[in-house]
Order: C-alpha cells, then sequence, then structure tokens
C-alpha cells in the first residue's frame, strides 16, 4: 500500500476530491486541496482511525483480509498457535 497514510504530501494533494456536507439545506464545502485537513501530520498518530487512503490501497487491503493474513504465497501474519 503506497498511498496510505496519516496525512498527505503536498505533491499529492492534487488529488484529494473536494468535499461537502449537508448544512441547513444546501451543501457547504468542508475538505479541499489546497485547505486540507489531510495536510499535516497527526500529532499522535493512532492506529484504530485516521488514514487516509486511494481505492486502490483499500482494495488490496480488503483482499489481504479476505485471504486470512495472505500475499500472493507469502503470509503477513503467522496463525495462532
Amino acid at each position: 500500500m503506497k498511498d496510505t497514510a496519516f496525512f498527505v504530501r503536498p505533491a499529492k494533494r492534487v488529488r484529494l476530491p473536494v468535499e461537502y456536507r449537508p448544512s441547513t439545506g444546501k451543501l457547504v464545502l468542508f475538505d479541499d486541496a489546497a485547505n486540507t485537513r489531510w495536510g499535516t501530520p497527526p500529532a499522535f498518530p493512532g492506529g484504530d482511525a485516521g488514514l487516509v487512503s486511494t481505492v486502490n490501497d483499500y482494495f488490496a487491503f480488503s483482499q489481504f483480509i479476505l485471504q486470512r493474513g495472505r500475499a500472493g504465497n507469502r503470509r503477513l501474519l503467522s496463525e495462532h498457535r
């Protein structure tokens, strides 16, 4: 997974989509590449949330989970004994 991190480096920010949220019956700008909340590293990266990723990386992770920790012929995690 090459495009998954806790923040997006400046060179890759142009790839971020514009995000809108509903507010009083209208859509308002919530996040864009110029003023993204993903632009700086977090004070403390947590393993439970806060990652930003691409569809391709998310698909690769999902396939890894579906294959019970296998990537091709290799296992990343050993089975519990």
